[in-house]
């Protein structure tokens, strides 16, 4: 009688009694917070701030100048983030804040370029610049100026140094005549010279 082979698979290793040889487990936290910094250029600032609610070490991720420096760029190419000690976050977040007093809807850098001078008076109203220097007034229109157009209006009437501007709407003066003036604004000022003068379209 020939004797019979029988073939079976081989054990596998074990460890104790207890079943087979398993990979360590890895996880998020064994990554480098550079690294991991990297991942978050597809982020928005609300992500961002949801990442470093999550978990302390998230958080860590999320607070890094890497992440920060990429926000700031992508929120104002033109303009490089300023080396403050306090870090790039703070720098975002003050510089946000600030424009969001302004109320601008759309907040736009942009470098004009101007007489060495002080100005008296400043007004900004949405998209319109008032400034006075002397007995001179500038208008600058923004919309304007994104469309190519010439958006400096100088106004030189006075004879006397500018005491004082103010913006009104165009409805609440006896000046209204049409219902397109109605969101105008009528620009009023004083002067030096004992005058007061309105400026509209």
């Amino acid at each position: 009688m020939e004797p019979s082979l029988s073939l079976s698979p081989s054990p596998s290793p074990s460890t104790g009694d207890h079943g087979s040889e398993t990979e360590p487990a890895t996880s998020i936290t064994d990554l480098d917070v550079d690294a991991l910094a990297h991942c978050t250029s597809y982020l928005s600032l609300q992500d961002v701030s949801n990442m470093a609610m999550s978990c302390k070490f998230l958080n860590r991720v999320a607070y890094s100048d890497l992440v920060w420096h990429r926000l700031y760029r992508e929120q104002w190419p033109q303009q490089l983030p300023p080396s403050f000690t306090s870090g790039v976050r703070e720098a975002y977040l003050d510089r946000v804040s600030a424009l969001q007093q302004f109320k601008f809807v759309d907040p736009l850098v942009a470098d004009f370029y101007t007489d060495a001078k002080p100005y008296q008076h400043i007004l900004l109203d949405k998209n319109l610049m008032v400034l006075s220097q002397g007995s001179s007034i500038q208008m600058m229109k923004i919309d304007s100026f994104l469309h190519g157009r010439d958006f400096v209006l100088l106004l030189n009437d006075h004879k006397a140094r500018v005491t004082c501007t103010r913006l009104f709407p165009f409805n609440e003066t006896s000046l209204s005549r049409s219902e397109s003036q109605s969101k105008e604004k009528i620009l009023v000022s004083s002067s030096s010279d004992h005058s007061i003068r309105l400026w509209w379209k």
